[in-house]
């Protein structure tokens, strides 16, 4: 039984730099999705201040500014 339990210990070791590199991934693609889900989140809490119209108006003037601001 203990050669059964020495061949499981090496088959672990072996299999460790695969299963700690798929769990990085795996930690990765989870802060990708809170990042994501976080900037979906405030971009929702915006729009309930700030209108379309609003935006776009802001926008037009800061190009227009910038435009001067050049020439």
């Amino acid at each position: 039984m203990s050669a059964l339990h020495a061949q499981a210990a090496i088959a672990r070791r072996q299999g460790e730099p695969g299963g700690k590199l798929a769990a990085r991934r795996t930690e990765r693609r989870d802060r990708l999705v809170a990042s994501a889900l976080l900037a979906a989140l405030i971009v929702g809490w915006v729009a309930n201040f700030v209108s379309v119209k609003q935006l776009s108006l802001g926008l037009s003037d800061l190009l227009a500014y910038a435009l001067t601001r050049q020439a």
